[in-house]
């Protein structure tokens, strides 16, 4: 019953969030065709499904979209790779954390769209640099996520475990990761649309496929409708994937108390 109840009351909440999408889809529909705002700034909700029918009958959609999913998912994987490895050394490495941590904060802090240009400059313009872009945008939210999380596990716990001679592995295993996969998770959920953009981004700076490629034919076009329907199936595709996260977030934290839980 209880299993019923949570079912329920998940779906309640999905109806509730597609009933806002929706009214807001008609009367952004309804305000165009009543011209109280701009047709050719704002297109409308009709005009981009005509569009990605459009896309989608003469064959640009798939190919486009497949090219930068394939970017954002390289550069996720190797940006999650790297910051949650960081995050690690320096838990388990303090006196690195001394020397560096001030270092990275400076890192974190500097505007990536900015890397743009140049990592094109130093790699061309195939896949590379939107890979190291994607990773650039996302290896800092895993670093600093991963290094809070294990930094807060209990000492006390750490100290019985070496009493009973626990070895560094089996420490890592059964305190460490348990303790900060909840921060874990959230990181890789919150680099989800990082991700995306990175490779858009690097797409519409200096791409000639791929969504970004589209959005900035589109710019370039002064064809607002288009720009939109990159931006529209951008968001499905960041919904859809944060929703799997959301599942493997909730199973992976199961066995938590409601408390431990972030």
């Amino acid at each position: 019953m209880a299993r019923l109840g949570i079912m329920m009351q998940s779906a309640s909440w999905m109806l509730g969030r597609l009933a806002v999408v929706a009214a807001f889809l008609v009367m952004w529909e309804v305000s165009v065709q009543l011209n109280w705002i701009d047709r050719f700034f704002f297109s409308s909700p009709t005009e981009i499904y005509r569009i990605l029918q459009e896309w989608w009958r003469v064959g640009i959609i798939l190919p486009n979209l497949g090219l930068t999913l394939s970017e954002a998912a390289l550069g996720y994987l190797l940006g999650v790779t790297l910051g949650t490895m960081l995050g690690f050394v320096f838990a388990f490495m303090p006196r690195i954390a001394t020397v560096f941590d001030p270092i990275m904060v400076v890192l974190n802090s500097f505007p990536r769209l900015t890397l743009a240009p140049l990592f094109i400059v130093w790699f061309g313009f195939g896949m590379t640099p939107k890979v190291v872009l994607v990773a650039a945008f996302i290896i800092f939210i895993c670093f600093f996520n991963t290094y809070r999380g294990l930094r807060e596990v209990d000492t006390e716990l750490l100290d019985r475990a070496r009493l009973w001679g626990a070895s560094r592995w089996a420490l890592t295993r059964h305190i460490y990761l348990p303790a900060a996969i909840s921060w874990i998770i959230t990181g890789l959920r919150a680099s989800v649309g990082f991700a995306l953009i990175g490779a858009v981004v690097g797409e519409y700076i200096g791409g000639d496929s791929g969504i970004g490629f589209l959005i900035m034919q589109g710019q370039h076009r002064l064809r607002m409708r288009e720009v939109l329907a990159g931006l529209a199936l951008l968001l499905v595709i960041a919904f859809f994937i944060d929703l799997a996260l959301r599942r493997i977030e909730a199973r992976s934290l199961r066995w938590q108390p409601a408390a431990a839980r972030r």
